[in-house]
């Protein structure tokens, strides 16, 4: 389907309002990840292990009732609040607080390798970008007969 305005143009959003957009995105969600850890932190240093467990899970409830009352969809509220639990989950376990963070320290080690096991080989030389790799393939092979 053609564009309205012709095949090669394209519609811009201002930049000021997608810099504002960026900015209240990262706003928001930084809140989201932040508060929870800050809560069993508070607690844990305050009261105990236990305390830190409940500061977390009560403001993981509170973040979802307000992402509720935005109407974001329940599935992200929701899991946010489990991976809240899982956290606090790894604390009641093991009854230490470090554990709090474990769950990130297994899992970004495995996305890391993850990655790395499933990365495309390709025959570039150090310094040369896939594409160009890949172009100079293809001229190759329209050249030989």
């Amino acid at each position: 389907m053609a564009h309205p305005r012709g095949p090669h143009t394209r519609t811009r959003a201002p930049l000021r309002s997608t810099l504002l957009g960026i900015r209240y995105f990262w706003r928001r969600h930084l809140a989201d990840a932040v508060l929870p850890n800050v809560a069993f932190l508070v607690g844990y240093e305050l009261v105990g292990a236990s305390a830190g467990v409940v500061a977390a899970l009560a403001a993981a409830q509170v973040l979802v009732g307000v992402q509720l009352l935005r109407r974001n969809k329940l599935t992200a509220a929701a899991a946010g609040f489990g991976l809240v639990v899982l956290h606090t989950a790894m604390v009641v376990l093991t009854g230490e607080g470090r554990d709090y963070f474990l769950p990130w320290l297994m899992f970004i080690p495995g996305q890391a390798g993850h990655r790395l096991l499933h990365q495309a080989p390709t025959d570039a030389a150090p310094g040369d970008s896939a594409d160009r790799a890949g172009v100079a393939r293809a001229d190759e092979a329209e050249v030989a007969p």
